[in-house]
């Protein structure tokens, strides 16, 4: 019985270090582009050199996404390093979802805020932090 206990108390961990192609990009990145250039999950595997099963899950992960998620991403961290280009991002974004600009810096300095940004979460959590404002009203 103890034995279950330590088992299960130990850390998941990755079983094999990620696989990285000569420009730093894992299996994963290398078959969502793929995939945004029209290929199924069959002909990614091949040229990607992953089995069919691995193929096929990320293929659903893909799809789940908005489209061209990746690209975007990278574009976004690329023009965020720009200060007065930054300064115009984040007027208009807070213009948009109605946010002053000190909250949208904040959000973006968050892990993963600007990859939220992009896959429209940031919406969903301005109208839900509304309804907690009004509830406490």
């Amino acid at each position: 019985m103890f034995d279950i206990l330590r088992i299960k108390s130990r850390k998941k961990s990755r079983k094999y270090p990620i696989k990285r192609d000569e420009l730093g990009r894992s299996a994963r990145q290398r078959s969502f582009e793929a995939f945004d250039h029209g290929m199924t999950p069959a002909e990614a595997s091949r040229q990607v050199g992953i089995s069919s099963r691995t193929a096929h899950r990320y293929f659903a992960q893909w799809k789940k996404l908005p489209e061209n998620l990746e690209v975007r991403y990278a574009l976004a961290r690329a023009l965020k390093n720009d200060t007065e280009f930054s300064q115009d991002v984040i007027k208009i974004i807070a213009a948009q979802l109605g946010m002053s600009e000190e909250e949208v810096r904040a959000r973006l300095e968050k892990p993963w805020g600007t990859k939220r940004l992009l896959m429209g979460k940031w919406a969903a959590e301005t109208k839900q932090e509304g309804k907690e404002e009004n509830e406490r009203s």
